[in-house]
């Protein structure tokens, strides 16, 4: 009994530390969510399942070069949904949204969700307020998935106007990029059989 109850006290040690941090910075703070897999076909499900936190870390990493904005922790934001079991509900609200915003401190929340049809990548993108849990926005881009960046480079660069934040001074994708789970980068050799993109079927 002691020791679980020692785990749990030293399971909300960084927790602790962030709103800490948190409470002596005066920006904006934006949270970014785990994307979510609309229905995509053409790769293995723990390619996917690997692109829901992929696909969120990208979008942190760009978002994170504006200074004026404070981007949440991804580990401060993977311990709440591990903890809400929000990964088991697929889809989360804008309502849910807010209100995982306003334990991180975040005024806005990212929420996506990404389809891979054989290639044919999208990924749509909606902002909410966590004071209002209005959507402030909705943005999307649509490419091959060998532009992935270009897609959360692009989107991240919109959010920023929408959130009345300055542009991105930066992009995060002239530095170095690391491999991502499906695109080409991921290995040496390895070859991706593309269909014949087809209107891809909506996000509901």
């Amino acid at each position: 009994m002691r020791t679980r109850a020692v785990m749990t006290v030293l399971s909300l040690v960084p927790v602790l530390l962030a709103a800490q941090q948190r409470s002596q910075d005066t920006r904006p703070g934006i949270a970014v969510l785990p994307f979510s897999n609309g229905g995509s076909y053409g790769q293995g499900k723990e390619d996917f399942d690997a692109l829901e936190r992929g696909i969120a870390g990208m979008m942190i990493s760009e978002l994170e070069q504006n200074p004026a904005a404070r981007l949440v922790e991804r580990q401060e934001i993977q311990h709440l949904v591990d903890e809400q079991n929000l990964g088991a509900q697929g889809r989360v609200d804008p309502q849910t949204a807010a209100k995982v915003g306003k334990l991180v401190g975040a005024r806005y929340v990212v929420l996506g969700t990404f389809i891979d049809f054989y290639g044919d990548f999208r990924v749509d993108v909606r902002l909410v307020n966590t004071e209002t849990s209005e959507i402030v926005k909705t943005e999307s881009e649509r490419m091959q998935r060998d532009h992935m960046f270009d897609i959360i480079r692009n989107i991240a660069a919109r959010l920023m106007k929408d959130a009345n934040l300055p542009a991105l001074q930066r992009q995060a994708s002239d530095q170095p990029r690391p491999a991502v789970p499906g695109s080409r980068r991921q290995g040496e050799g390895r070859r991706h059989v593309y269909a014949r993109p087809r209107h891809l079927p909506p996000i509901r």
